[in-house]
């Protein structure tokens, strides 16, 4: 009888362990995330060059969770896919930040540095984010769209000057961003080095970071065609988040009017 008692409570711990097991693996669940840029016309760019999403996890308390890794993959231009295991019943707040892989470097703070002494024009510093708030296993796919942390200031004129060459120097633009609460930090000077015209009638660009409302700017912007060399000073420039400020004018003269269209689109 003893024995049969000892047989009898050794399966019966192991029966109770399967199921602790079971109870245990129960408690996480893995979750999808298709992930898109916003589509809109981009004139400094193309979201095709976006080819790397990082996904941070954060408890309720803001905690970085460096346990909880993402498996992301880009499934097309400007989409891609993100999977993770969370604790079930469990709330998160998920960081997503797209970008041309190995253009910037967002730390577990989440801060995004502004990009300085680069080349002018260069669409490879742009950039996607968001940031979702969930509790696991409510939902299996959570959809998300990306925004851009930056403001697109574009500098266009109606003349054709296909040899020239352009060089951007702005003040006062902030010089990080947290990308978790979206509060800017800093003024900064900028410089960018020169680099050919992006087209004949596209004299440069640049990506900044800017917050929700608008903020101003000053910018200058030398320009060369052949012999040609002129540097034309603007000030007061409204720039605003995920909006496009166009300056519009004749740059190679050396005293041409120039107008600003703000927020005509966003970039």
């Amino acid at each position: 009888m003893g024995k049969n008692r000892h047989i009898l409570l050794l399966l019966l711990t192991v029966l109770l362990s399967g199921c602790a097991r079971e109870a245990g693996q129960e408690s996480w669940v893995t979750l999808r995330f298709p992930v898109a840029l916003e589509q809109t016309p981009v004139k400094g760019g193309s979201i095709s060059l976006i080819d790397q999403l990082e996904v941070k996890a954060y408890d309720r308390d803001g905690k970085y969770l460096d346990y909880i890794r993402f498996i992301c993959s880009r499934t097309g231009d400007g989409e891609f896919s993100a999977r993770g295991t969370l604790l079930r019943g469990e709330t998160y707040t998920l960081l997503f930040f797209a970008q041309t892989a190995g253009t910037y470097a967002v730390g577990p703070d989440g801060i995004l540095q502004q990009a300085s002494d680069v080349p002018t024009s260069c669409p490879t510093l742009d950039a996607f984010y968001a940031v979702e708030k969930l509790t696991a296993g409510a939902d299996d796919i959570l959809r998300v769209l990306l925004k851009r942390p930056f403001a697109l200031l574009h500098f266009v004129t109606a003349e054709d000057h296909p040899d020239a060459r352009s060089q951007l120097t702005l003040d006062h633009v902030p010089a990080s961003m947290n990308l978790l609460t979206g509060q800017i930090s800093g003024s900064t000077a900028l410089r960018f080095t020169e680099a050919p015209c992006p087209s004949a009638t596209e004299v440069a660009f640049a990506y900044i970071l800017a917050p929700e409302n608008e903020i101003r700017i000053d910018a200058g912007i030398h320009v060369t065609a052949g012999e040609f060399r002129s540097e034309r000073i603007l000030q007061n420039i409204p720039v605003r988040r995920n909006y496009e400020t166009t300056l519009r004018g004749d740059y190679f003269t050396t005293g041409g009017t120039l107008e600003t269209d703000v927020n005509a689109s966003r970039p």
